[in-house]
């Protein structure tokens, strides 16, 4: 009696063993991973940046990610820009409020990224921070 180990043998060949075909594995790239490698590359070169966390009092279609990249003017000049939008970031406090060490250093990385960050006890504050003196009347 042949076992089919002996056909095999004795065959082998003429038959060609095929593995069974696999369907191709789809590779599901979410939003997180996305958002996970968008924020390492801005780390890699050092632009400052965050991710907006939003919620009923949020402005509604706000990015995921807000950052800011330096620019040397002269670049822009060359590049036929004449203008340009600088990141703002207003921080309100009343009162005996204080800003947190996190508030801090948030206005620190702002600052070094060549944007402008207020601490506003009153509207007068933001006056001449954002360049606006020139343009008011009293």
């Amino acid at each position: 009696m042949t076992t089919i180990l002996d056909y095999i043998t004795d065959h082998e060949e003429s038959l060609q063993l095929v593995a069974p075909k696999k369907k191709p594995t789809k590779i599901k790239i979410t939003h997180a991973d996305i958002l996970k490698a968008v924020k390492d590359l801005l780390k890699a070169f050092g632009i400052f940046h965050f991710k907006h966390w939003s919620g009923p009092l949020s402005e509604k279609g706000i990015s995921d990610v807000l950052g800011i990249k330096k620019v040397k003017v002269a670049d822009l000049v060359k590049a036929g820009i004449e203008e340009v939008g600088i990141f703002v970031a207003i921080e309100v406090k009343a009162g005996d409020d204080t800003l947190s060490v996190d508030q801090e250093n948030f206005g620190l990385n702002v600052q070094d990224a060549a944007a402008i960050f207020v601490e506003a006890r009153k509207v007068d504050d933001i006056v001449e921070p954002l360049g606006l003196k020139d343009r008011l009347t009293f």
